[in-house]
């Protein structure tokens, strides 16, 4: 009975989502990858976000001494690059990460920080040409190299950050005075500042409250933020709404601009 033993995996793991494995990417072999793991009879098993390749442990010597393993990592939600840190692109560079680069990945990690960053980007004349070619674009390009000298069992990760932004709440209720009011959660200082009131495009006046920092875009929000009366304490609204990655916009917030959460509350 053949004994299939792992070459390598890949996977990769997103702070936006609660499980931590990333299921919105697909990890796709080029042309080529797919002629090397058929003419080596490698195993290659895939599934969202993650891989893992399988040699024949009675037949190593099919495989040469190393080769490159090429993947594409594409995305299969529309809002990825929305709460996706990391992948903003610069003129005649790519996100490229590989296992053989001069600075050893700690623990298997592929990114040179602690999250994909522009830390990663290369020069798009030093990545093989297959891995950039044809559409879709990918939202990054991995290289794996193994072989014969490389029977280590390595699992490599590449770890994503979700991306920060400012949230803001606009209050619409007849009767309502803004200053009266706070956004927080229980037992939590303020986080939220208000604004004052502002007038919305379809002419209706709202209370404009602003978080004082940024918060990540997550999938599941662990914290949900209650609007009260800031002299009693009553409760108004029990549970705001948390952001849409696919609403973001951006302003420009004391001379700097920022990525804001915009949500509307009629009461």
């Amino acid at each position: 009975m053949t004994a299939f033993r792992l070459l390598f995996s890949l996977r990769c793991t997103h702070e936006f989502f609660s499980g931590g494995l990333c299921t919105s990417l697909d990890f796709v072999p080029t042309a080529s990858c797919r002629r090397l793991i058929s003419n080596a009879e490698l195993l290659l098993r895939q599934d969202t976000g993650h891989l893992a390749v399988y040699y024949d442990a009675d037949r190593p010597g099919r495989m040469p001494n190393e080769a490159h393993f090429d993947f594409r990592a594409l995305a299969r939600d529309n809002d990825f690059q929305n709460y996706t840190e990391g992948l903003a692109p610069e003129a005649g560079k790519a996100l490229y990460l590989c296992n053989n680069g001069t600075d050893e990945p700690p623990h298997g990690r592929l990114s040179r920080e602690d999250f994909l960053s522009a830390a990663d980007l290369c020069q798009r004349e030093l990545i093989p040409s297959e891995l950039q070619a044809g559409p879709p674009i990918p939202a990054f390009l991995v290289r794996i190299s193994a072989g014969t000298r490389h029977l280590e069992n390595p699992a490599y990760f590449i770890p994503l950050r979700a991306r920060r932004t400012t949230w803001q709440y606009f209050i619409c209720a007849q009767g309502v005075v803004g200053s009266d009011l706070y956004v927080a959660t229980q037992g939590e200082s303020e986080t939220f500042e208000y604004r004052g009131e502002v007038d919305l495009p379809n002419g209706r006046q709202a209370s404009h409250f602003r978080s004082t920092v940024q918060f990540p875009l997550l999938h599941e929000q662990p914290v949900h933020y209650a609007l009260r009366e800031r002299y009693n304490g009553r409760l108004v609204v029990r549970k705001l709404p948390t952001p849409s990655p696919s609403m973001l916009t951006r302003e420009n917030f004391d001379g700097e601009e920022v990525l804001t959460s915009q949500m509307f509350i009629n009461l």
